[in-house]
């Protein structure tokens, strides 16, 4: 860091390749944070093999069943595991993931955190702090019948039913092996309509639904001009009712989950942008610890940011959608 301060030049080097990855970075954790429910938790411990430091995880963002755990986590990233979701009781020690393994679902760590055991929750933090419940409201907890949020913005659900998303089972309603297809969403958006009068007008799924709903859709197509025809998938749409609704994929949805939302009735509420603390006059401050200053530096900032709806009867949830080579 000296170095790159002596010279503008060397310093502007260096930022046109950390800054990116600084924004791709944030970008993906506000990506996920925007589909959970809250809580900070990432995904839930499987298995520890402590002699190759790996974690077989599962469980995405905490819930049961809910598959994609590895696409929460980044690579150099660091973590807290916690006994409970709401992070009471954490493990000693904090964890730096060096490797995803995508296929078997594990990540590798620096080290494994002290008794780190089956059904623990991960979240990022540190030594200073962890984000065990400081996410912002996602898409799990705006659409949802309590099974997974059982109060939303200080209302108990139970309690006022109106304030409850549509929730639908792909598998209880269609059969074992259901995958995301035209079928599935139309009977989800009739749901909303009929129950709560809804008007969906953005459908927001994994890339692997995308690529089931696209298979069962790619057969409306007709061709005006045979002689011409140039093959793949770009913009992809679904009539519903009268409209015409775009499918949107995010990349850290759990491959399960597929959400019809009506924007409108979607809200954010933000203070600032995001921001580097400069107090001290710099954005870089010198690591420490209880053996003195180390060769190395820090940057942090802030943004407040929260996410609801005034009306979660107007957005359904799919889930336990069957994708892939899983699906029969």
């Amino acid at each position: 860091l000296k170095r790159v301060r002596t010279d503008i030049g060397a310093f502007l080097d260096w930022g046109e390749q950390a800054m990116p990855r600084l924004v791709e970075r944030v970008t993906n954790e506000l990506d996920r944070m925007l589909l959970g429910f809250g809580s900070g938790v990432k995904a839930q411990v499987a298995s520890v093999d402590a002699g190759n430091k790996t974690i077989t995880l599962k469980n995405a963002m905490g819930v049961d069943g809910l598959g994609g755990a590895a696409f929460q986590f980044l690579q150099n990233e660091s973590l807290r595991a916690a006994t409970t979701p709401a992070g009471t009781t954490l493990r000693a020690g904090a964890m730096i993931v060096e490797d995803i393994y995508h296929a078997t679902n594990q990540i590798k760590v620096d080290e494994i955190a002290t008794n780190l055991a089956e059904d623990d929750y991960l979240a990022e933090g540190d030594a200073a702090d962890n984000s065990f419940g400081k996410d912002p409201m996602g898409l799990l907890g705006i659409v949802d019948d309590g099974g997974i949020l059982a109060t939303f913005q200080s209302i108990d659900r139970t309690q006022y039913t109106a304030w409850r998303g549509h929730v639908i089972d792909a598998q209880a309603v269609f059969g074992a092996g259901q995958r995301l297809t035209e079928e599935v969403v139309v009977y989800a958006d009739d749901v909303a309509y009929i129950r709560g009068g809804a008007k969906v007008d953005v459908i927001v799924t994994s890339r692997d639904g995308l690529r089931d709903l696209w298979k069962d859709l790619k057969g409306d197509r007709s061709f005006n001009d045979p002689r011409s025809y140039t093959g793949g998938k770009g913009g992809i749409f679904i009539i519903l009712g009268d409209r015409v609704v775009p499918i949107r994929v995010a990349r850290k949805m759990p491959p399960d989950l597929c959400f019809g939302l009506t924007r409108k009735h979607l809200k954010k509420w933000m203070l600032n942008k995001f921001e580097w603390d400069d107090t001290t006059g710099s954005l870089f401050r010198q690591v420490t610890d209880s053996t003195g200053r180390k060769d190395a530096f820090y940057a942090y900032g802030s943004t407040q940011l929260e996410t609801g709806s005034d009306d979660p009867q107007k957005h359904f949830r799919i889930e336990n959608v069957v994708t892939g080579a899983a699906a029969t």
